[in-house]
């Protein structure tokens, strides 16, 4: 068994890419970690401005979706497209309905599921996707 170890305080998330190649860890400090598995390197790192608390890949393995509470805004998440490769946010998705416990990405990564006591859906097609109760 490999141990693979960050400097960055404590994992509140892991995920691995859709090849299997590329492990993110993120924390409740901002830092969303990425090491390459094939040669066992860490990769640059992402610094967010939120406490991560979840992080998936979408499908085409470029993207990392992060869900955070940013310290400015303790009553509602913050959900971020990331590239993987630049370490650029793609963007923000508003959703301010409240703290939720979790999300996943549909299979193709047109849909963001959110969950807590009860389900939205959104559209990530949309430029301004808005969360719909299903």
């Amino acid at each position: 068994i490999d141990s693979l170890t960050t400097n960055r305080g404590g994992v509140s998330s892991v995920a691995f890419s859709p090849d299997g190649n590329i492990l993110a860890s993120a924390n409740e400090f901002g830092f969303i970690s990425f090491r390459d598995l094939r040669i066992g390197l860490e990769l640059q790192p992402i610094l967010t401005t939120a406490s991560i608390e979840k992080i998936a890949f979408m499908e085409d393995g470029r993207t990392l979706v992060s869900r955070g509470i940013r310290k400015e805004f303790v009553s509602f998440d913050e959900f971020t497209l990331w590239d993987v490769t630049s370490k650029l946010k793609i963007r923000d998705i508003d959703f301010r309905v409240g703290l939720t416990r979790t999300f996943e990405v549909s299979p193709k990564g047109k849909n963001l599921v959110v969950g807590d006591y009860v389900l939205f859906l959104m559209d990530l097609s949309d430029d301004n996707p808005k969360p719909r109760y299903i």
